[in-house]
């Protein structure tokens, strides 16, 4: 599996979608676009669309990992499997989240705090993350590369709220932005 140290502690792996992998003391998967053979104590999903939840049931099960989702998410969530049984020829296992995440939560990893942010747009309860000390942003697929911004043709899209959102994350001035699929943004 092809894998990128980020800096030191983050990695991302490619798959589905771009997945973070976290090593610290509290041992973190943002996404399951890849199905990671690691030790994972948290799943945190940034939204429920089947690229970046592909391989949660799977983890989940080989695990016994947490599995968190922004709270706005967990009705779409439900109905994933129905809406999308199959992704990229591989099926979907069913998905429930053992806890919800909203504005303010925090993750704290051993040597660094995410601070969840709602940023819907993309799905009704996409969430990012933003580590204040290191200046790094986990964007989902709010925002990508070269301006760059997630879709909003989907149920439970808003484009008003998406330019909200966008406008949001680029207000925080992170050093380091990790989207949901593409490339790296070192500022």
């Amino acid at each position: 599996m092809v894998f990128q140290k980020i800096i030191n502690k983050v990695f991302l792996y490619h798959g589905s979608c771009n997945s973070y992998y976290i090593d610290d003391e509290v041992k973190i998967l943002i996404d399951a676009g890849v199905d990671l053979d690691k030790k994972i104590d948290l799943l945190v999903l940034t939204h429920f669309h089947p690229d970046h939840a592909l391989f949660a049931r799977r983890i989940k099960d080989r695990t016994n990992c947490r599995i968190l989702i922004g709270h706005r998410d967990l009705e779409p969530l439900k109905l994933l499997t129905k809406v999308w049984p199959t992704w990229e020829g591989k099926k979907i296992g069913e998905v429930l989240p053992d806890g919800l995440l909203k504005e303010g939560d925090v993750i704290n990893t051993g040597s660094m705090i995410l601070k969840v942010l709602e940023v819907p747009g993309h799905t009704i309860g996409s969430i990012a993350f933003f580590e204040p000390v290191k200046k790094i942003l986990f964007t989902g697929d709010t925002l990508f590369a070269h301006g760059v911004t997630g879709r909003i043709d989907f149920p439970y899209s808003d484009s008003q709220s998406m330019d909200e959102s966008v406008e949001r994350l680029k207000s925080l001035k992170a050093d380091i932005i990790l989207p949901g699929h593409g490339e790296i943004i070192r500022v």
